[in-house]
């Protein structure tokens, strides 16, 4: 062991014998400050320990270099590492180690890791890169941990692993023209604290894992607030991102996740979306989830591309639509879902809706729930309403109301190719069930030479000055109610 407490302005190289051997102990005052080079370097002969409790600073070079891994230690409060911290990981197959409760800067990367790397930033300690392309921690794979009160900043990434990796942020990171967090290939990140950056998080290439409790923020406009290659997200707390709130893409049969209890929101973007689901999955929401309109086009906030299942407690709301489920899939409504040409829509081969609650189309032409799928129901304990309620486009419709479909501006219920419409009260103590357009209440029309029928106990009517209760082709209409669901 060796120790400086004073301060040298030159190179310390070190070695097994010598001067200068590790663990190497530089007291609060002691300090190595040099201009070009390496003001602590470590050649590729064994792993290397260094202590610093005072000031370790390159103004043209690298402050600490390790060639074959290695522990760094800035220990103290007022502990300065000026030039960043690069651990190479060479032949050495323990963990390289950086530990920091001072402050750690550079002009490109404050933290480099190689091989299977711990960092850990406690207490109040700062890590900073302060150019527009500066990282503030890079590892190979392995852990960084931010405790609260601690900061990493930098003007590019805040954090990335090369690999897999994870991630505890309690505290702040923050970065400019990349991203918040990056995992590149799998991996978790825990995040309590606050973590911002062109776009939020994100992890790549294998699946991942993502449970926010505080604030995650996506700042550029083409950009997302959580971005992941399948896995599971848990959010308590906010996430914002301008042109998605949450993406997950992955691959061709990959399912994936979502449990909201917090805010997910696409808050400045044109086509904004609150979650994208490319490849399907299971979403839960009791919280907020909202797409918010920016300019011309507005985004949908729910988009199945593949499949998967939505059940909503909370609030969905989108400008364009609420939910679109463009796979196979099903949504279950206990909650609000608003959108403004669709509340809902499913195009796709399966679809089914079960709504207990409230779904609204907002826009004069909106539709509450528009169907264009093969095969599929939709069964309303509810509230339907819209410009249209619903509209059954491809196939012959399965609609069950024991609550209230309303088309405010035009049809209550219209089915393009037929089907079947059964309107009844849920339970004796409730009002009977009521389905009514201004236009029609209900429209069946044989596209592809489906009958319509309808079995109704219920009130079915158009209330316009020239309104219909009833049109159809070729249908059939029972005034008797058929064996509850």
């Amino acid at each position: 062991m060796s120790t400086i407490s004073t301060i040298i302005t030159h190179e310390v190289s070190l070695s097994g014998t010598g001067t200068y051997t590790s663990p190497l102990d530089i007291t609060s005052t002691g300090g190595v400050e040099v201009g070009g080079g390496y003001a602590v370097y470590g050649g590729g002969t064994k792993s290397w320990t260094v202590e610093n409790s005072g000031t370790v600073t390159d103004s043209n070079g690298t402050a600490i270099l390790f060639r074959d891994g290695g522990y760094v230690g800035n220990l103290a409060g007022t502990a300065l590492i000026a030039g960043g911290v690069d651990i190479a990981a060479g032949t050495i197959t323990i963990p390289s180690t950086v530990i920091n409760a001072g402050t750690i800067t550079d002009n490109v990367i404050a933290v480099e890791a190689d091989g299977s790397a711990v960092v850990r930033n406690t207490g109040t300690g700062t890590i900073a890169g302060f150019s527009a392309e500066a990282r503030g921690v890079i590892i190979e794979r392995g852990y960084v941990y931010n405790a609260a009160g601690a900061t990493i900043s930098a003007g590019w990434y805040g954090v990335k692993s090369r690999s897999t990796g994870t991630l505890v942020n309690h505290g702040n990171i923050t970065a400019g023209i990349g991203g918040g967090a990056y995992l590149g290939f799998g991996g978790s990140i825990d995040n309590t604290g606050t973590i911002t950056g062109s776009y939020g998080v994100a992890i790549s290439n294998a699946v991942g894992s993502i449970t926010n409790t505080d604030t995650i923020i996506a700042t550029n406009s083409a950009d997302d607030g959580v971005s992941l290659d399948g896995g599971s997200i848990d959010n308590t707390g906010v996430i914002l991102g301008p042109h998605t709130g949450i993406l997950v893409s992955g691959t061709s049969g990959s399912r994936s996740t979502l449990t909201n209890t917090g805010t997910i929101v696409a808050n400045s973007s044109a086509a904004g979306i609150g979650i994208d689901f490319d490849y399907g999955g299971s979403i839960y929401n009791s919280g907020l989830i909202a797409g918010v309109e920016e300019g011309i086009i507005a985004g949908d906030l729910i988009t199945m591309t593949e499949g998967g299942r939505v059940l909503n407690f909370g609030l969905v709301s989108g400008t364009e639509r609420g939910i679109d489920g463009t796979g196979n899939g099903s949504v279950q409504n206990s909650g609000t879902i608003i959108g403004g040409s669709d509340g809902v829509q499913l195009s796709a081969t399966d679809g089914t809706l079960d709504n207990f609650a409230y779904i609204f189309a907002m826009a004069t032409g909106g539709t509450g729930l528009s169907i264009d799928v093969t095969t599929g129901s939709a069964y309303n304990y509810g509230v339907i309403a819209g410009g249209t309620g619903v509209y059954w486009s491809f196939s012959a419709g399965d609609v069950v109301n024991k609550e209230t479909i309303a088309g405010t501006a035009g049809i209550g219920v219209k089915l393009e190719a037929g089907g079947y419409v059964k309107n009844f009260g849920s339970r004796p103590e409730r009002r009977a069930a009521l389905i009514y357009g201004y236009a029609e209440g209900i429209y069946a029309a044989n596209l592809r030479n489906n009958a319509g029928t309808v079995a109704n106990a219920g009130t079915i009517e158009g209330t316009g000055s020239s309104g219909i209760g009833i049109e159809f082709l070729n249908a059939a209409i029972s005034t008797t109610a058929p064996r509850a669901r």
